[in-house]
Parts: C-alpha cells; structure tokens; sequence
C-alpha cells in the first residue's frame, strides 16, 4: 500500500508530459556540460546525469516543456533540442501534437531536486572557448597583413582579394563570439567545429606568410577566399536566426542521402563507409568525419557548406569511389538532396585502391544561392 501510495504522488509532483516519458542516454560523444546552481548558496554544483525524453506537445512554449524536465531554456538548450530532432524546423510555434526528444533529468532525480532548480546547459564548450580565444589572437596577425606592400601579394588585386577575405572572416567571428557570450542563439556544434578549423587554418598561413618575407602563395591566397565565402554564408543563417528572437529557427542545414551503386550495374553496395569533409578542409585528415551505417544508403543531416563526400573501407578514409563536390544547402519543404556514388568493380573493402582513380565530381547548384545538385555520374537531384 505504502509502495503504491508513493508512485501515486511521485506521478502528480511530475509534470505530465515527462512522467510518462520513454528516457533513453543522450548521444554518445556529445560535448555537453551540465550544472546546477544550487540555492542558497548560488554556487554552481555538477548536475546528475541527463537523458533524452520522448513527448508529445501539448501547445505549450518550448520553454515550459524544458522546465518540465528541469531544463534551463536557452540557446544551448535549444540547439541541443534541434540536434535531437534533425526534422524539426522551429519552434515557434511548436503545435500541439508534435512528438519532440528533448533533454531531461530522469524523473527519479528530478522527484529529488529542490523545487524550481533547472540544469544549464553548455553545448560545444571547449569550442566555443577556443572560437574566443582564437579571434582575439587573429586580429593583431591581420593589421600586420594589412599593412604589407602589394609586391607581397603579387598585385594590388590580389592584395585587395586577401583583405577583403579577412575582412568577412573576422566580420563572421565576431557575430559567432557574439551569439556565444550572448547565449540565446542556437548554434550547432558542427557550425562552431567548423568554423574554429577554418580560423585555425587561416591564422596558421597568415602565421607563416608574415615570417617568411616572401609572396603569399596563389594557393594559400585561394584558400582564405574560399573561407570566407564559406563563413559568408554561415553569416546569412546567423542573420536569419537572429530574426528569430528567443526562439530561433534552426540553422540552415539539409538531410543528404548518399547511395553506393555499383559503378558497372547500378547494384546497390553494401559494406563501405561513407566520409565527408569540408571541401576547404579537404587536405587535412583531423577534419574528416563519417556517415553512420555500412549499409548501400546512408544518410546525415549537413550545416549549409561545400563538402566532399566519398566511399571508402572501414575505419579508412582513403577513396575507393569518385569524391562528389557537393553544395548543401537548405532544400524547399525540407526535402532531401541525394548523392549516387559509384563503386567499380574490383573495390577492396581492407583499403587497397581501385584500379582507376578516384576523380572529383562537381555537384553544382540548381537553386538560387545553391544547393541543388546536378544530374551527373556521381550525383542526382533532389527528392
């Protein structure tokens, strides 16, 4: 009786929407912090551990129901709640009926917790640390650029090309260290990951053209254009999120479906990774991630970015198919862009190369700003 009378009142003091809740881990390999203040002494103390929480919307704010599971609303919460629900646009409004995984205290911690005490959440920590840090020690790197003569730069064009690029560079960072110190925009981990590579990358060449009295290199010229076209774009998603207030849409991304087809019969091919990397971080293995699955079709949802996508064997990168160029780029009514890789013949699944080499296929734009693909060897259109 007693035992009965306590799951009784334990499921009143609960919200509803959560004391029914199905509660599973969070994804392993999340970059999450979590604490707690605790009263009254308003120091912050480690929080217990977190789940993910299946509910239904009932109509209430995206903000209540991360109360409801002793969740702190807040820019990380939120782009923690939209990394958990790839297929979920906004949250403003968020209609009644809609099934959403969020971030929770299990119930039995929560039923422990002082009323009124919520976890904050920090999403990308490390990160975003580094994105401060970094920006602060790229400024005075680019006045000394500035002021190099134009023979340095093999023409005043040239010159103009490289200030201009350094120019959107720290223009994009500034709006990032913005929404970090701000904490009420939702920026995706893999935006931040990004976008601290790249800074990486340019202050590592601004680095050594300074020290080396010699011509910035075409490459390395074509490198920081390319970058900043990249954090350029990212601006517009940081614009258009920002329009959003305090419940910011999600940032510009695209679910991208890759298929591995036999390259002389179209069959589907089973037993190969699927990897992706920045297109201009394409040269530096660090940066190289994967699809999940083994399967002939894989699938992940992509920031706005260009990318090269390719098959190789397990646990190794090394191409064993065509590397698709491809522009994601958000698709109207949030449709799929699709991607056909063909595998020839002959490919090994240990890693040893096929016998033609791999060659880059361009998967240009269909739509205004990009992000269509066109229909070629390796790459569809949309579905």
């Amino acid at each position: 009786m007693t035992r009965a009378l306590s799951v009784f009142v334990l499921s009143i003091l609960l919200p509803w929407p959560l004391a029914a809740a199905e509660e599973r881990p969070l994804p392993a390999g999340l970059d999450l912090e979590a604490s707690v203040v605790a009263p009254p002494s308003g120091e912050a103390a480690p929080a217990p551990p977190l789940v993910s929480a299946a509910v239904t919307a009932g109509g209430e704010p995206i903000e209540e129901l991360l109360r409801d599971g002793r969740i702190r609303p807040g820019g990380d919460a939120l782009a923690l709640v939209y990394l958990l629900n790839p297929d979920l646009a906004g949250v403003d409004p968020l209609p009644a009926g809609t099934a959403l995984i969020l971030p929770a205290v299990p119930a039995a911690e929560a039923a422990r917790m002082p009323p009124g005490v919520l976890v904050t959440l920090s999403l990308a920590p490390k990160v975003k640390r580094e994105l401060l840090a970094i920006d602060f020690s790229l400024g005075p790197i680019v006045e000394r650029v500035n002021l190099l003569p134009v023979a340095r730069f093999e023409g005043a064009d040239q010159k103009e090309d490289v200030i201009g690029g350094l120019d959107e560079i720290r223009g994009f960072l500034a709006l990032v260290n913005t929404g970090i110190t701000g904490g009420k925009l939702s920026l995706p981990p893999e935006v931040l990951r990004q976008t601290l590579a790249e800074t990486r990358l340019v202050k590592a060449i601004l680095d050594a053209f300074v020290k080396s009295g010699k011509p910035l290199a075409a490459a390395d010229r074509e490198r920081i254009v390319r970058i900043s076209e990249e954090m350029n774009l990212r601006a517009g998603s940081f614009d258009e999120m920002r329009r959003g207030g305090d419940r910011p849409p999600r940032w510009r991304d695209a679910r991208v479906v890759v298929r591995l087809k036999g390259k002389e019969d179209g069959a589907p091919v089973s037993g190969l990774r699927v990897y992706w990397v920045p297109r201009v971080l394409a040269d530096r293995p660090e940066e190289v991630r994967r699809f999940d699955g083994l399967g002939s079709e894989v699938a992940a949802r992509l920031p706005e970015a260009s990318y090269l996508i390719w098959a190789g064997a397990e646990g190794n990168p090394k191409p064993l198919s065509p590397q698709a160029r491809v522009d994601v780029r958000r698709q109207e009514r949030g449709r799929e862009m699709v991607v056909d890789l063909p595998v020839p013949r002959g490919v090994s699944l240990h890693g040893r190369s096929v016998s033609e080499p791999p060659t880059t296929v361009r998967a240009s734009s269909t739509t205004v700003g990009g992000g269509g693909l066109e229909s070629t060897p390796a790459a569809e259109t949309q579905r």
